[in-house]
């Protein structure tokens, strides 16, 4: 476990960026809309029934997955970030180190 008696954190701040990032986390939904409707013009353009499947395989096996890993992993790391703020907050160090390690945790799967 880290050591955090020696920290200082600006708990305002802190939980400001936590607040920010989770509100920029939400865009990735309309990214992901951008991006299908991208690959669905791209695919009626191209006049190859080939090309299409290409493309909307490229979207839900490649494209489509790397957005939904990085949404699953902010959306973990904007939690276990402010859990570690909350434990900190309340004085709790232990709790607050065991936070901040499912913070950094990859998801499985």
């Amino acid at each position: 476990m880290v050591g955090m008696a020696a920290w200082d954190i600006d708990v305002a701040a802190s939980s400001g960026i936590v607040a920010q990032t989770a509100e920029e986390m939400l865009e990735f939904h309309d990214v992901e809309k951008d991006m299908l409707a991208a690959v669905e013009a791209a695919g009626g353009a191209c006049g190859s029934t080939g090309i299409k499947a290409a493309l909307e395989a490229a979207h839900s096996d490649y494209l489509g997955l790397l957005l939904s890993n990085a949404t699953v992993r902010a959306t973990n790391a904007c939690n276990g970030t402010a859990q570690a703020i909350n434990w900190y907050k309340a004085g709790d160090m232990e709790m607050a180190a065991r936070a901040q390690e499912s913070a950094s945790k990859v998801p499985q799967g």
